[in-house]
C-alpha cells in the first residue's frame, strides 16, 4: 500500500479531528439544552417529589401571607346617636328624595316662562 504524502495525511488527520470535535460539541449542546429546558426539569421534579413541592408551596404561601399581611387598626367606636335622631334624618332624606322631581318640574316651568 502506498503511503500518502505528509500534507494529505495532515488534511485527513484534521478532518478526523474536526469530526470528533463536532461529535463532542453535539453532545455538549444536547446536554446544555437539557439543562436549560426549565419547564421539563420542573415537570420531572414535580413527578419525582410531589410531596416536597406541595408542602413547599404551602410554606411559601403561608410565609407570603405573613409578610404581606397588614395589621388593621382597631375600628373606631361608632358615635352614639339616638334612635330618634336617626329616624328624623331618615324622614328628612325621604322627604327630600320625594320632593326633588316636584321641585325640578316647578323650576323648569319658571325658567321656561321667562324665555
Amino acid at each position: 500500500m502506498a503511503r500518502l504524502p505528509a500534507s494529505q495525511q495532515e488534511i485527513l488527520n484534521l478532518g478526523h479531528r474536526l469530526d470528533q470535535a463536532r461529535a463532542g460539541l453535539g453532545i455538549k449542546v444536547a446536554a446544555l439544552r437539557r439543562r436549560l429546558d426549565v419547564p421539563a426539569r420542573v415537570g420531572a421534579s414535580l413527578r419525582r417529589h410531589p410531596a416536597a413541592w406541595f408542602f413547599g408551596s404551602l410554606a411559601t404561601g403561608w410565609l407570603a401571607s405573613r409578610a404581606l399581611h397588614h395589621r388593621r387598626k382597631p375600628a373606631a367606636p361608632a358615635p352614639l346617636v339616638s334612635r330618634r335622631r336617626t329616624a328624623v334624618a331618615a324622614a328628612v332624606g325621604l322627604a327630600v328624595s320625594l320632593a326633588k322631581p316636584v321641585l325640578r318640574r316647578w323650576l323648569w316651568r319658571k325658567i321656561a316662562g321667562r324665555f
